[in-house]
């Protein structure tokens, strides 16, 4: 059976369950919500249809909407226009799992390893869908390469760690355990499987110890759970829309129709009033075409208050820089050097601004 006729059987066994159920007034907030970033992403693409991001983009919009076949069917046209493409190998991947086709997983990470062969997570992700297969030694050398471009990963040591318990491999198990409860010791799955190990080994008391620890854990990570607020489904479909926006806004930008991208860019901001990255970019924008310079100003100010980054400080220095309020825009520059004093670009523009009031006190004096 083919991957296409795989997501067809499931799409068809899903939608005969939906028949039988009503729908909630939640679920039909989502469909809406689907249809809404559906339309937004068939527009973008109706006006590029030689752009891989647009196909990506609606692949991405079917997805969401349990459309797989359909996401398919755009992921692929986007490889097509552009292969060198792993996020859409990676989606491709994602949509796989979720049906429990691990084969087709496998060979989709596979093609994104090839286009990037040193990226970080592909090899960690094709190792888990490689143990799902329980092709333990395929999937063990996958989380060694993983380990290696990843070596501060906690979960890395604990996957190799489990197929070495597995494989009854435990002296190897035990130490990538060990290794595994050093870099993230908050991770309870690694005291039980390190606990199951020194029992094999006949090490009893060091076992009852981390079983006494696994349980302690869990049970405080179930606590938060309940104690975390969780977004409301509301947040959530509001967030989406956003991102609609703001990817039907990045591919204009590609295409370089500033008009089209300022368009969605608002788009989103206005939908979401939490939206970080198109305020950013709508800074950037206004700045570097010298419009709008009083509403990018507003808009930075802003976007350090929900995201006070350095990257954002540096936004809100150029912002107040172009509405002459130099010594709030040296200000907001200080502040981008405290929290990346590395980064040699934020360091340099502060001490011009150093250099230009020193000049200017100098001039008084005269």
């Amino acid at each position: 059976m083919s991957c296409a006729q795989g997501f067809v059987l499931l799409g068809v066994v899903v939608g005969l369950r939906s028949l039988l159920l009503p729908a909630t007034a939640e679920e039909d907030k989502a469909k809406e919500t689907d249809i809404y970033v559906l339309k937004i992403a068939q527009d973008i693409l109706n006006r590029f249809p030689n752009d891989a991001e647009a196909h990506f983009n609606l692949g991405r919009a079917h997805g969401r909407a349990g459309r797989y076949i359909d996401a398919i069917a755009a992921f692929e046209r986007g490889l097509t226009l552009d292969p060198n493409r792993p996020d859409i190998y990676r989606a491709l991947a994602t949509l796989a799992t979720r049906s429990d086709r691990e084969e087709d997983a496998v060979e989709f990470l596979q093609e994104a390893i090839k286009l990037v062969p040193k990226a970080p997570n592909f090899h960690e992700r094709l190792g888990l869908a490689l143990l799902h297969l329980g092709r333990l030694d395929e999937a063990l050398e996958a989380f060694k390469t993983e380990k290696e471009l990843s070596p501060n990963d906690p979960y890395v040591c604990i996957y190799m760690g489990e197929i070495y318990l597995l494989q009854d491999r435990l002296e190897q198990a035990r130490a990538a355990l060990e290794q595994g409860l050093r870099l993230g010791p908050d991770i309870a799955q690694t005291y039980y499987s390190l606990a199951q190990v020194c029992a094999k080994q006949g090490d009893r008391q060091r076992a009852a110890e981390l079983l006494s620890t696994f349980r302690r854990l869990k049970a405080q990570i179930e606590r938060r759970a309940d104690e975390i607020p969780k977004p409301e489904d509301a947040e959530q479909l509001t967030r989406a829309k956003s991102a609609a926006h703001r990817d039907a806004g990045r591919v204009f930008l590609l295409h370089n129709d500033l008009a089209g991208a300022e368009h969605h860019f608002r788009k989103a901001v206005e939908i979401d009033p939490k939206e970080v990255p198109c305020r950013a970019q709508l800074v950037d924008m206004f700045l570097r075409t010298n419009r709008n310079i009083h509403q990018a100003l507003v808009l930075a100010r802003s976007l350090v208050d929900l995201a006070p980054t350095a990257a954002n400080y540096d936004l809100l220095s150029w912002a107040l820089h172009e509405n002459k309020r130099f010594d709030e825009a040296m200000e907001a520059c200080r502040k981008a050097v405290e929290l990346e004093p590395e980064n040699a670009t934020y360091r340099k523009r502060y001490q011009q601004f150093l250099d230009a009031k020193q000049a200017i006190s100098s001039q008084s004096e005269n």
